[in-house]
Formats: C-alpha cells, sequence, structure tokens
C-alpha cells in the first residue's frame, strides 16, 4: 500500500503541448503530487532510446511541469535521477495519454510504453495509458475521448494503491476512444498479435534527392479471445501485464540441441561452458566450486544455474545464504536442497526439450524452474498448499509457462496426465512409489531418494522396451515423502 498522498512521475511521447499529459495530470493531481517531464516535441516510435551523445537541455514551464529534449525513457530517468526528486521520490511513474493505440507488437516501438518500462527498471510501479483511436464510435470517430480514459483510470487507482505489481511487471492500459456511458469496464489480458503492412515511399526532393517516407495500409491484427485487441473489439478497456525484460526463460530449452560452435581458444561445445566467470560473483563461486568440481558436468544444468538466482527462491532471511553448500529452510519444515544435490538430480535425468516431467514436491519452485528450463512441460506436485501458492508467484513473476501446479498426495504422482518421461521426486520414500512406476513413460527415468527418514540412496530408475533396471547414485538425507505411497504422517 502505497503512502496517503503519493508523488507521480508523468511523461508521454506526444509532448509537452499534448492534450492527453494534462488530462492526466489533472486527475493524478486529486490523489498527490504530479511532477510532469515530457519530451519537448513528439517522439512517438522512439521505443526506448536513450540520448547518448548530446547534452539535454531542461525548460521550467509552471510548478513540477517541466519538458526535456529527449526521448520518454530520457524523462523517466532524468526526473528519477536529477535534482527534480531528490528529496521526494516518485511512488509511481505514468506515460500517457497516448493519443493512439498501444496494442500487440507496438508496445515494441512505443515510447510511451517505454516510459513506464524505464519506471519499472527503477522497481517503481509504473503504468502507460493510452486512447485507441482505433476503435472509436462509427458515430463519432473524430472526437477524442479522452474523458473516457480518465474515468477508466480514475476507477482503476484506488486498486492500483492497495496491490504491488511483481516486481519486473508493468501495465500497459488501452481504452477504446469512445463516450463514457459506452465503456463495458476493463479487463485483463494478453498481448495480441498485430499485422503491420509498411511500406516505404520514395519521393523526390527539389534538389532531386530521394526521400524515403515509411507509409502502407493500416496495421491490423489477428483475432484471439483474452487478447488486449479483444478487450477493445468488445468496448472494454484492456490492462496488460507486460515485463522490463521481454523475456521466456522457458524457451530457453528450445535450444539445447543445437550444434556446438567454435570457441576462441579452440575448445567445442560443452567445452565453452567450462569458462572461468567471474567468481566475485557467488552464484559463479557455486558453479565452480560445488558443481565442476565435483563432476557437474551437463552443460545445459550449468547454463541453467548460471540463469536462475537462488535468492529469488528463499525467504528473505536465508538470501544472503543462498549459494552456500547446504539445504536452507524454505517454511513447512521443508528445505531448497543443497545446489550439488539439485544439480545432480537434474543431470542424471538426462532432459530433452521435448520431455514432459513430473516433480514431486515443488518445494521453493528452484528446481521446477531447473526442469522448466531443460524441458517442454512440467507438472509439479506439492502436498503444502502455501508453497505451492509461493513458488507459482515467484516462477510467473520470473516469465516462465508451461508449468501446471497442483496440491495433492505427491506419492500417488498425477495419473490424469501420465505418462512422464521423466519423474524426480524430492522427498524419501520407504520405497517406491507404484503409482510412480505406472506412469513412468517408455522410454523414461525417475530418480527419487529411498530409505529411511536417516538413511536414504539416490536411486536412478530407467524403463526401457526391454524392462526397468536401478542405479545407486549417492547416499543422501532428504525430508519424508508423506503418504499413500510414502511415510505415514508423523511416524519414526
Amino acid at each position: 500500500m502505497t503512502r496517503k498522498h503519493p508523488h507521480f512521475l508523468l511523461t508521454n511521447d506526444d509532448g509537452i503541448e499534448a492534450e492527453g499529459i494534462h488530462c492526466l495530470a489533472g486527475l493524478l493531481r486529486r490523489f498527490g503530487r504530479v511532477t510532469l517531464l515530457a519530451p519537448d516535441r513528439e517522439r512517438s516510435g522512439v521505443s526506448h532510446a536513450f540520448s547518448l551523445n548530446r547534452p539535454l537541455a531542461l525548460k521550467h514551464h509552471g510548478e513540477d511541469v517541466y519538458s526535456l529534449t529527449g526521448t520518454p525513457a530520457d524523462c523517466v530517468m532524468f526526473g528519477i535521477r536529477s535534482f527534480l526528486v531528490e528529496e521526494n521520490a516518485p511512488d509511481y511513474v505514468f506515460s500517457g495519454i497516448n493519443h493512439g493505440a498501444n496494442l500487440g507488437t507496438d508496445v515494441v516501438y512505443s515510447g510511451t510504453v517505454a516510459g513506464a518500462r524505464e519506471g519499472a527498471l527503477f522497481r517503481i510501479p509504473s503504468v502507460a495509458v493510452s486512447l485507441a483511436t482505433e476503435f472509436s464510435s462509427r458515430f463519432d470517430s473524430q472526437h477524442l475521448h479522452f474523458e473516457s480514459v480518465i474515468q477508466f483510470v480514475d476507477s482503476f487507482l484506488p486498486m492500483l494503491f492497495e496491490r504491488s505489481l511483481p516486481e519486473g511487471t508493468f501495465l500497459n492500459i488501452n481504452v477504446p476512444n469512445i463516450p463514457p456511458d459506452l465503456l463495458k469496464g476493463g479487463q485483463f489480458t494478453r498481448v495480441g498479435k498485430r499485422i503491420y503492412r509498411d511500406r516505404f515511399i520514395c519521393k523526390v526532393d527539389e534538389h532531386g534527392n530521394e526521400l524515403f517516407w515509411l507509409g502502407g495500409e493500416p496495421p491490423t491484427h489477428t483475432p484471439e479471445e483474452g487478447t488486449d485487441f479483444d478487450a477493445l473489439e468488445n468496448s472494454m478497456a484492456s490492462i496488460t501485464p507486460l515485463r522490463w525484460i521481454p523475456a521466456d526463460h522457458g524457451e530457453l530449452s528450445h535450444f539445447k540441441d543445437w550444434p556446438s560452435l567454435e570457441s576462441p581458444n579452440g575448445k567445442k561445445g560443452s567445452d565453452m561452458f567450462f569458462r572461468k566467470g567471474d567468481l566475485a560473483d557467488p552464484r559463479e563461486r557455486m558453479i565452480q566450486d560445488q558443481l565442476l568440481a565435483r563432476g557437474i558436468s551437463d552443460p545445459h544444468v550449468l547454463q541453467a544455474f548460471r540463469t536462475l538466482r537462488r535468492e529469488d527462491f528463499v525467504p528473505e532471511d536465508m538470501k544472503p545464504h543462498a549459494y552456500e553448500d547446504r539445504p536452507l529452510p524454505i517454511g513447512c519444515d521443508q528445505t531448497i536442497s543443497q545446489p550439488y544435490m539439485t544439480a545432480l538430480m537434474t543431470q542424471a535425468l538426462d532432459l530433452q526439450s521435448d520431455h514432459v516431467v513430473l516433480e514431486i514436491g515443488t518445494g521453493s519452485g528452484f528446481q521446477t524452474a531447473l526442469l522448466r528450463l531443460l524441458s517442454k512441460e512440467v507438472l509439479t506436485v506439492d502436498r503444502f498448499p502455501e508453497l505451492s501458492r509461493k513458488a507459482e508467484r515467484v516462477l510467473n513473476s520470473l516469465g516462465f509457462n508451461n508449468i501446471l501446479f497442483r496440491v495433492c498426495d505427491g506419492s500417488l504422482g498425477f495419473e490424469e496426465e501420465c505418462p512422464f518421461d521423466r519423474i524426480l521426486v524430492t522427498a524419501a520414500a520407504p520405497a517406491i512409489p507404484t503409482p510412480l512406476i505406472e506412469q513412468l513413460a517408455t522410454p523414461g527415468i525417475l530418480i527419487l531418494p529411498m530409505g529411511d527418514r536417516e538413511n536414504q540412496m539416490l536411486k536412478r530408475v530407467t524403463r526401457t522396451s526391454a524392462g526397468i533396471s536401478f542405479e545407486d547414485l549417492c547416499p543422501c538425507v532428504f525430508v519424508p515423502l508423506v503418504g499413500k505411497g510414502g511415510f505415514d504422517e508423523g511416524s519414526k
């Protein structure tokens, strides 16, 4: 929850004279202080450009109103880093109201969206706002209904004040250009697919020089339910969460089977992953001292460890210990496994990019993330609802997809979704639960710790057309697998 009278930093890409930004400023001033800092001229389509090689000039237009000879991203960075807000840092960054939609692929090119993205880079809740003029009432398509945007944002602000945005996430709001009485509300949406039909038009100036202008037919879109376009077609505003780093870590698995590359020193393929990183980085030091030194050699597993930050998956008081060579408590008498044990189990699974994986014991979600980086889809089960929900929130905030979360008895597997190419059990059972064997595909691999509560052996079970084989990997100690196929609750 923000303070009673928040401070807003407001920018746009239409420039200081644009009507939309002053309409939005008027609304925000009803809730708190507004510092308006906009480009001195229109900067549409500049995306996240910065002015790196020229100085910026600031002009004062009145109390807390300024223009800058730069881009929207320049304005937000200047507004946060300069003297303008030294004693009162902004609580929110708003960008808009843009004169025109920012839907689908527009978000890549938009200076308005970049203004909000820059705010999110500073971990400030940020919102881009646009009036989607292409979605206009047929009776008054020439009129700009900024009042509809103001009405919607006014109703949305209390929700924003009471809730927090996931780290790295900002919002992109588009409101159709229709009268307020025709607006049917708003909905959270995903980014749709914009179709551009651009072409360059050649003109010749009075000196005979050829000049090229970007033109072509107006863009269209792919009709698809649940997208930002779909909302506006149904006379609703769209609220689209965006990530400041547009990365889908789950798609890294697509590149797992690409050919090896020659490195400058003559080494090929996996050897390139054995480079010495920055050993001042605790994550790299963990990889060198705990994984490589103990025989973890799969380059894809090592790269997955380099991709993830263990501190994102542990409680606040455990973050300083995230890369230590030991398990850490995560609540509910459960732990996040020691890095080496996590790597060993992942390597033993021999994951491929088309595999579907069942994980028993979601826990912190760190192992889940590793599995998803190296496979097609993960179904993860935990018996503790609070751990499952927290892991789901963390993984969603990091941009992971194709992960299904379930709360149930993990010792019974998940028959509705079987068979599974790989099954990983991160809790110890007295014997291999029969349902897990039955749900393992052919060919398939199952990894689990087996034994009593104090002495266990990590085992690999391999199923082929010739039958099932068992292999001991190493002694270990895991928390017990409680359920019908594991230990009884409270048994010794």
